[in-house]
């Protein structure tokens, strides 16, 4: 099945600066998210797979970290202005061109026969990385959420749920809003009524609104006449109802989410505080404010940290759902491969801040090939094997202040060679759609040209 690419992570290297010295937490990862997939980031912990997440979405703090190199390249759903289709404009996708005579390798392309500006997608990309904040703030709860592990600390004590979600329609859906409310002032007057004077003017307050919002958004274009007049609103009762009509209709979106999500009495949750709440209705809060914008990316960082096992099952298949229902993306970060295998397409394989393997996700299980990915299944115990002791992988995770030198994981690999201790590997294709970085495979490596 062709799946067209949406989040493309190019040599990103990310360093946080401490008082006991430089911690390399990524060392060149590369990583590629498809439209409509669940990509599930496995690896121990302290691995950088948080860190990789919040490099997506630029929330970093910085400092201490700090970006050093790499591209995050964000496919939105424009047309790549640089090629008609997914195909190199200089060898027209086959990847050869003439030159003195000769039949070689397209350098625009570099032999794959992809437009190089687009990477085969056909669409055209941002480099979040070189966004600013006013478009990171579009980017971030619309086009890309995230769920944080962290229930309470994601969430804020004071302000109640309801409020909370209600942000996401607010910043990222404000004009749909004032179209809603506009609409249901119209239906609500009628030439009877004593309150037409009002609606009526309600109406036209939002209409003027909604025709200046991008305008009225800007601080340059805000003139004092227009704040002296909005202020004067806002303080005569009557005419300051106005705006309560934008937050009606941010309720009413927001109830729904909530029982989108399946919450229990989403009319009284709406006016909770979050320690009201028990823990799986926490992270149900949290899938809701992720997905109330149907966004194109859905980042869950160990989602079901915390909860019983039954609340862990509601919560992934109500992910698995949602995502079904607007064939949105998902980067399932998690420890525990029994979730990666019921519920992700493809799986990325991390250890102390390197990608090591990644594939589709019954290739890798059905025939693991670095060392790393080997240890890690082989410590799942199997019901039709009886044993006295668990397999398990001698040694802990490097600390990245000082990582090892060549392969990071060959301190604790037990094929390690003088070749891993010096250099770096580099990964290599072994199948289709299996990449693998580990020096016993680079000699005689599968599937490539």
């Amino acid at each position: 099945m062709h799946l067209t690419m949406l989040i493309c992570i190019k040599n990103l290297k990310l360093h946080f600066y401490t008082y006991e010295g430089v911690v390399e937490a990524l060392d060149g990862i590369d990583l590629e998210i498809m439209k409509g997939e669940i990509l599930g980031l496995v690896g121990e912990t302290g691995c950088g797979k948080s860190v990789t997440a919040q490099s997506i979405l630029q929330i970093v703090s910085v400092p201490p970290g700090r970006i050093e190199d790499g591209q995050v390249l964000f496919f939105t759903r424009e047309a790549c202005p640089h090629c008609e289709s997914a195909k190199c404009s200089a060898c027209r996708g086959t990847g050869k061109m003439v030159k003195n005579g000769t039949l070689e390798k397209c350098g625009e392309c570099g032999g794959d026969g992809q437009c190089p500006k687009c990477f085969g997608t056909g669409k055209k990309h941002l480099d979040i990385l070189k966004l600013g904040s006013k478009a990171l703030q579009e980017i971030r709860g619309d086009k890309i959420s995230y769920i944080s592990q962290e229930k309470m600390s994601a969430l804020n004590p004071v302000l109640t749920i309801g409020r909370q979600i209600s942000e996401s329609f607010l910043l990222h859906q404000k004009k749909e809003l004032y179209r809603y409310a506009i609409a249901n002032l119209k239906r609500l007057r009628r030439n009877s009524s004593a309150k037409t004077m009002i609606y009526r003017l309600h109406e036209r307050l939002l209409e003027f609104q909604l025709k200046n919002l991008k305008a009225l958004e800007k601080a340059k274009l805000r003139s004092k006449f227009y704040s002296f007049v909005i202020n004067l609103f806002r303080r005569v009762p009557v005419l300051g109802r106005y705006e309560t009509w934008i937050w009606r209709e941010a309720r009413i979106k927001s109830v729904a989410m909530l029982s989108t999500v399946k919450m229990p009495k989403p009319e009284e949750v709406f006016d909770r505080y979050p320690h009201e709440l028990s823990g799986g209705m926490q992270q149900r809060v949290l899938i809701a404010m992720a997905l109330a914008c149907k966004p194109d990316l859905l980042i869950a960082d160990e989602p079901t940290t915390g909860l019983d096992v039954t609340i862990q099952a509601q919560i992934l298949e109500l992910m698995k759902d949602l995502q079904n229902e607007t064939n949105s993306s998902i980067l399932l970060i998690t420890h525990d491969l029994g979730i990666v295998a019921e519920n992700c397409d493809r799986l990325a394989v991390m250890y102390a801040g390197v990608i090591v393997e990644k594939g589709d996700l019954k290739t890798v299980f059905r025939n693991p090939l670095h060392p790393y990915t080997i240890g890690l299944l082989s410590t799942i115990p199997k019901i039709h094997q009886k044993k006295e002791y668990l397999n398990v992988i001698p040694g802990i995770v490097p600390i990245l202040i000082n990582p090892p030198k060549g392969c990071r994981f060959h301190p604790r690999c037990s094929f390690a060679m003088v070749t891993c201790k010096e250099k770096k590997p580099i990964m290599l294709k072994q199948e289709d759609g299996h990449f693998v970085a580990c020096h016993r495979l680079e000699k005689q490596p599968r599937g490539v040209d």
